[in-house]
């Protein structure tokens, strides 16, 4: 089997955590025997949309693919529906559940997103199988839509993400002793609430006065599982999420997790209590919940909770799907005609 893989979030040069799941997905699929190609596109202006296109419609003419994987937004989707292969589709979070209004500032974006998330999952009427992150997720896309779907997170690659010990990760690292709490905030923005999380962690230096909020943006991915390992607990404070992979790397390296609900954070925290604590969106109760896990001694060992989560589990369970829309494909979509 040969796929070509279109997507906007891939790494690239100065910006090597942006896709890094999809990067690792790919390579999980590539080590099971699936060819994978690459169309890697940021058509964010008319010409370049142009040229994503041609390039696109040039791999598909070429006769040597089976079917196209699409991973994230509205733009791609709509690309690869210009096109006669099968197609599957995956949607990560904000494509199709759009940005939150929180702020005033925040307005133009949340309008953009959430009129290009409804358009998202309107065209994804016309894929062959969408995959999605959580079961909420599934909910907000239609009828006809969910039946065609499959609840899929990213995977985590288990022969990365594993614990090393405290003190060694910590000497690698320069840190000292002081208690340190994680916040990814990767792309900057407001939905992730740093201020929900610094006020967090200003509670909880009554109790630890050197605690230590550390901001994980644009930490290399070969150095993330050593600041998994250092760490004494992982934060969430979203407004909103599909499933951040995050947690489930933190739970692989045995980093406990403080979250507000949101997205499926709360599923994969409910089968051990020391795995962490899902707490209401209140600066003094999410400082308190660090205070309490930090006061523990480090779990001893959540990553049989992402076991089912794993590269491998989730590339079989991938090529399964591509497997039945290779036998089911028979429904020309809209663009064809035009073709």
């Amino acid at each position: 089997m040969r796929v070509l893989m279109v997507t906007g979030m891939y790494p690239s040069p100065g910006r090597s955590t942006n896709g890094a799941v999809v990067a690792r997905q790919r390579k999980s699929l590539e080590a099971i025997g699936i060819e994978i190609d690459l169309l890697h596109c940021r058509p964010n202006a008319q010409r370049e949309l142009f040229k994503a296109l041609v390039s696109l419609r040039r791999a598909v003419a070429s006769g040597q693919y089976d079917l196209v994987h699409v991973h994230y937004g509205f733009t791609v989707t709509l690309l690869a529906l210009c096109q006669r292969l099968p197609l599957v589709v995956t949607y990560h979070g904000t494509d199709i559940n759009g940005y939150p209004l929180t702020t005033w500032r925040d307005a133009p974006r949340a309008i953009a997103y959430s009129a290009a998330a409804l358009l998202t999952r309107e065209l994804a009427r016309w894929a062959d199988a969408v995959i999605v992150m959580t079961r909420e997720m599934k909910q907000c896309l239609p009828a006809a839509v969910q039946a065609k779907t499959w609840i899929e997170p990213m995977g985590v690659d288990t022969t990365c993400f594993y614990q090393i010990p405290r003190e060694k990760a910590r000497a690698a690292l320069n840190w000292g002793s002081e208690p340190v709490v994680l916040f990814s905030d990767t792309n900057l923005e407001s939905l992730k609430r740093r201020d929900l999380a610094e006020a967090a962690v200003r509670h909880a230096r009554q109790h630890y006065p050197a605690i230590r909020l550390f901001l994980m943006r644009q930490v290399d991915p070969e150095k993330v599982p050593l600041v998994l390992s250092a760490a004494d607990c992982l934060l969430v404070t979203s407004d909103r999420e599909g499933s951040p992979n995050i947690v489930r790397e933190s739970l692989a390296c045995n980093l406990p997790v403080v979250s507000v609900p949101v997205g499926d954070v709360p599923e994969l925290l409910a089968y051990d209590p020391s795995s962490g604590r899902i707490v209401p969106r209140n600066p003094v109760l999410l400082g308190e919940a660090l205070v309490d896990i930090i006061s523990r001694r480090r779990p001893g060992n959540l990553t049989r909770l992402i076991e089912n989560y794993s590269l491998q589990e989730t590339a079989r369970r991938i090529a399964e799907i591509y497997d039945l829309v290779l036998r089911e494909h028979t429904t020309p979509r809209f663009p064809r005609s035009t073709i």
